[in-house]
């Protein structure tokens, strides 16, 4: 009696266990593993190089800085008569005092002229490829999104140079974020064309 009774006990462990094991094993079994993430790149620098937006506003500051220039020429010609004129004087005159201190203003001038225009200049290429570079990664986004991609790299086309110092060599290295790609997950051109065609629509 006591050894059916025991034997009983042992069968109903070894069952529960058992139904416990089988559990866990179908509960695993039915966590999936997620596919495997699919990996596209973009090369930034032939974004903006190539985006019409970006050769727009290079030709507009282009011309604006020639423009500047030949108005630091005229300043910067003004202070070489002054000192041409300064060095024909006697320095007792009055013509020489009055030259000297003409000389003196227009050389300030001539430097917060030259000083504020290029920080003008740095500030506002600065904002506009701030602009740029956002509008680029919403897009970006969109084109991964519609082409089904997850994650979406940086790719850069930096060379080794011969020339490159060791301190460059290392930094080109240390910089460079995709070391290979297959030309299929390139999808620079798909990002510039719809660039491109959303800055055309908006300038309509």
């Amino acid at each position: 009696m006591n050894k059916n009774i025991t034997l009983v006990m042992v069968l109903a462990v070894l069952t529960a266990f058992g139904s416990g094991w089988w559990l866990s094993v179908s509960h695993a079994a039915d966590k999936v593993s997620p596919p495997p993430a699919k990996v596209a790149v973009v090369d930034i620098v032939k974004l903006f190089n190539e985006y019409q937006r970006t050769k727009e506003i290079n030709e507009r500051l282009n011309k604006e800085k020639l423009e500047l220039q030949n108005q630091r020429k005229q300043k910067l010609d003004r202070v070489e008569a002054l000192k041409g004129q300064l060095e024909s004087l006697h320095p007792d005159s009055k013509d020489y005092y009055q030259r000297q201190k003409e000389l003196l203003e227009v050389s300030i001038d001539l430097k917060n002229f030259t000083e504020i225009k290029t920080e003008e200049i740095k500030r506002e290429f600065r904002v506009l490829t701030e602009d740029i570079y956002n509008e680029m990664l919403k897009l970006i986004e969109q084109v991964g999104r519609d082409m089904d991609y997850d994650l979406v790299l940086y790719l850069d086309r930096m060379e080794i140079q011969g020339e490159d110092s060791f301190p460059a060599l290392l930094e080109k290295i240390r910089q460079r974020k995709v070391l290979y790609s297959a030309k299929h997950v390139d999808i620079t051109d798909n990002v510039l064309e719809v660039l491109n065609q959303s800055y055309k629509l908006r300038k309509k």
